[in-house]
């Protein structure tokens, strides 16, 4: 990991330092409305929160106990003020449901999540790139008809419904995968993706329709451009010219869909991970909502809008560097 390091230092060094400044400054406010609406869903809930956390057999002493550890009578802007700033030191507190250190529950669940999203992303990439390009270089043919009706197919079915599809195919009918047993990293990698390959194949494939819709309706306008006709009758073939030119093209508009199918990615992986028993941050944070465990749950919801807003930056400042074309601000 140290060479990838040094290559993203290497890439920020020779962007136009003055001109991202004010787009991560930009990103704050968005990220302080956030924070107040996310600190403010546990006072959309009904009730008291500390009767909420303890459960209708508690003592009205246990309620009052619980209240005053967890700061509950003071004002909400003095209690959102003191969790901004935890928040902002790293400090995430402890989970109202078993007294862990939230950064541990989330360090623990972190792994499995990632893990599938990047395998998702694989299978949605492997899939979109050469039936996109196959789509578009066959307009209006019988392929090209049948790729985009299973394209709108995926995109239609729900992660929920692909996933047990997939399970009672591949995993109760035909055996080939375990139907719920997760393996870490740590049993092997084979075991790992053999335990995450349906889920990652339900996320994925779903996301593959968007992106080969994407790259073929791209490819296509690229492939009507003029430059493609000057190539055309100086004798390049229809396969060079897909590849070496219109794909080469298309491909600074496809850094900011496939960076916003990753977190699309992460957002849907709550109810694939429950489906498939893995242990990550959606399965923690559909724990956390059947425990009204509010401080995970707005912990949780934060750093992902906070990843969102992240990787959306980072897609702006890769096309910026890779697309000449692309300025930030005035020149």
């Amino acid at each position: 990991m140290p060479g990838c390091g040094s290559s993203i230092l290497i890439f920020m060094a020779h962007l136009p330092g003055k001109k991202i400044i004010p787009h991560i400054l930009s990103v704050l406010p968005v990220l302080l409305v956030v924070s107040l609406i996310v600190f403010g869903m546990g006072y959309l809930v009904p009730g008291n929160e500390a009767a909420l956390l303890l459960g209708e057999a508690s003592s009205q002493e246990d309620i009052v106990r619980l209240e005053n550890r967890l700061q509950l009578h003071e004002a909400p802007p003095l209690l959102y003020l003191r969790w901004l700033g935890n928040m902002l030191k790293g400090n995430f507190g402890l989970s109202t449901a078993n007294s862990v250190r939230v950064s541990s529950l989330i360090t623990e669940h972190l792994f499995p999540t990632f893990s599938l999203a990047f395998f998702s992303l694989f299978i949605a990439l492997a899939v979109s790139l050469p039936l996109g390009m196959l789509a578009a270089g066959k307009k209006d043919s019988l392929a090209d008809r049948g790729l985009s009706t299973l394209a709108l197919l995926g995109i239609s079915l729900p992660g929920f419904l692909l996933g047990l599809l997939l399970m009672m195919l591949f995993a109760v009918r035909l055996r080939w995968f375990p139907v719920a047993a997760y393996r870490p990293l740590s049993t092997g990698l084979l075991p790992h993706l053999r335990s995450i390959a349906l889920p990652a194949l339900s996320l994925g494939l779903i996301h593959a329709g968007l992106l080969m819709r994407l790259i073929r309706a791209s490819l296509l306008d690229e492939l009507g451009k003029s430059y493609v006709s000057m190539a055309r009758a100086k004798g390049s073939g229809e396969i060079h010219i897909l590849l070496h030119h219109a794909f080469r093209n298309i491909l600074s508009t496809l850094i900011s869909p496939i960076l916003q199918s990753f977190t699309a990615i992460l957002s849907g992986a709550a109810v694939i991970e429950s489906l498939f028993g893995i242990p990550g941050l959606g399965s923690l944070l559909v724990a956390s909502i059947g425990r009204r465990d509010f401080l995970v749950i707005r912990t949780l919801v934060l750093l992902a809008a906070l990843l969102n807003v992240i990787l959306n930056l980072f897609g702006d400042l890769v096309i910026a560097r890779v697309d000449p074309r692309v300025r930030f601000g005035d020149d």
